[in-house]
């Protein structure tokens, strides 16, 4: 009987070792903002012309068959160098990366990154104008 016990005493304890998941990750916060907002982290420059300007053409376009006037989405701009812990962990992220060394304009897609659920979309291109091009050619569904 002490045998028997014994040996479970042991089997629990081994699987309670192996089932223990010793993982040091935080978990992620929850995300904040409404549903329909995205905040779209690009310089000043690129948010009153291109290629913020093609963004908002397609995303803040009006609904269609609406009685009343209504944005498909509401955009806000956020400074790269003010985009910090509170906007990180906002619900949609819309970011615009132009560099030299892009070999050709894509958009990236990366889910709860700093927040859960969230989703953070890159556009990347070597120029603005490059990249508007691009978010007009492929932004349409």
């Amino acid at each position: 009987m002490k045998r028997l016990i014994f040996s479970m005493t042991f089997v629990i304890a081994v699987l309670s070792t192996v089932s223990c998941n010793n993982t040091t990750e935080q978990p992620k916060p929850d995300i904040s903002g409404k549903a329909g907002e995205i905040a779209v982290v690009a310089a000043k420059d690129q948010w009153e012309a291109e290629p913020c300007t093609a963004i908002r053409e397609i995303l803040a376009a009006e609904f269609d068959y609406l009685p009343q006037k209504e944005q498909l989405y509401t955009l806000f701009n956020v400074p790269p160098q003010s985009f910090n812990k509170v906007f990180q962990v906002h619900r949609n992220i819309l970011t615009i990366k132009i560099d030299d060394d892009e070999a050709e304009p894509k958009i990236s897609y990366a889910n709860d990154v700093w927040a859960q659920p969230q989703l953070v979309v890159t556009i990347s291109a070597k120029s603005e104008l490059e990249a508007a091009d691009y978010v007009r050619e492929h932004g349409k569904v």
